[in-house]
């Protein structure tokens, strides 16, 4: 190899990453993430099945919502943060994408899928 990095399979590093392993699979992250992704799809398809949203997409506890041609994501993403205090990410000019953490509460998913309602209505 003719380049690299000094940290690069470094002990301390493989120490982290093998503790890192061991509390996901300790705290079951990868089931909460499910879980949370579950939530949070089941409310959004309903927004996309009532024609709130064109579609979404997503796996785990990543989402994300493909707006309708009439909706602008930064307006959407604003409207979102400045109305009910939720964070999410504009990309483009039409999605939304949701990535939260994986101790967020059943209904704090609820009031993620009822912003992105509010902020898309009209």
């Amino acid at each position: 190899m003719r380049h690299g990095f000094t940290y690069s399979g470094h002990a301390w590093s493989c120490a982290a990453g093998m503790t890192n392993l061991d509390i996901i699979e300790r705290e079951g992250l990868v089931q909460r993430a499910n879980h949370v992704g579950d939530r949070l799809s089941d409310g959004l398809r309903a927004l996309a099945d009532d024609g709130t949203v064109d579609h979404v997409r997503g796996v785990g506890a990543v989402w994300a919502v493909q707006l309708r041609p009439d909706q602008v994501a930064k307006d959407v993403h604003e409207k979102m943060y400045a109305d009910s205090g939720v964070i999410v990410r504009a990309i483009g000019t039409d999605t939304i994408v949701y990535c939260p953490p994986l101790v967020i509460t059943d209904e704090q998913v609820d009031r993620i899928v009822d912003a992105t309602a509010k902020a898309t209505i009209g």
